[in-house]
């Protein structure tokens, strides 16, 4: 798996640090022999079909299971359209104006560093909705209760990786979620800056009308 993972690297600049991993216990010198070999044999390669049948080829061997990881997740994005799940969640006290929660991308994730957006992530091979939003409690550090669906999903591009549908659901949470500097509520309309523009122009407000239809 780390000699087809370092192969990905050389022909599609797959991970995210300048240089493949360092030999360790998962890689051996003989791995790194190996990869070397490869590396330049695909360098000098025509780019066309018989290339891209030797990446399938290699893909065949991932474990999705586990997760891909940003950067070779990233990369299929540029290929097939990514199919997030998109989690809302407000609260609101009385008759005051709603508030979101939002989190706030970090140095080293894909795109959008900086940017605040509503947490989410992409269906895994073999998942449900309910497998996802399990996965989610790292970003809320809390349980989804239950999730309901917003209508069809939004299909955009995010110009750094690719085409995405996002799945938009209003969910509910067991307790109340983090807060901090990278997480927390705002009010609807004084969203922080800057926003994922998705986010704001359509999946914030899609989820908005769901959330005040089940309100009255």
């Amino acid at each position: 798996m780390l000699f087809l993972y370092r192969i990905l690297y050389s022909v599609g600049s797959l991970h995210q640090t300048s240089q493949p991993p360092e030999i360790g216990e998962e890689a051996t010198v003989e791995d790194y022999e190996r990869y070397e070999e490869a590396a330049m044999i695909l360098r000098q390669m025509p780019k066309g079909l018989p290339y891209n049948n030797l990446v399938a080829q290699l893909v065949k061997e991932v474990d999705p299971s586990p997760g891909l990881g940003a950067a070779l997740h990233s990369a299929t994005l540029g290929l097939v359209p990514g199919i997030a799940f998109e989690a809302v969640t407000f609260r609101q006290e009385a008759q005051e104006t709603p508030e979101v929660y939002l989190r706030r991308r970090q140095p080293g994730e894909p795109s959008f560093v900086g940017h605040w957006h509503v947490p989410g992530s992409f269906f895994r091979d073999k998942e449900w909705g309910h497998d996802v939003a399990d996965r989610l409690k790292r970003e809320f550090d809390a349980m989804i209760k239950r999730f309901y669906g917003c209508g069809n999903p939004h299909v955009w591009v995010e110009p750094e990786r690719g085409t995405i549908h996002s799945h938009i659901h209003l969910v509910e949470l067991e307790t109340d979620p983090r807060e901090d500097g990278s997480h927390g509520w705002f009010p609807v309309n004084v969203l922080p800056h800057p926003m994922i523009p998705e986010h704001e122009r359509v999946i914030i407000p899609r989820a908005l009308e769901a959330f005040q239809l089940r309100e009255m």
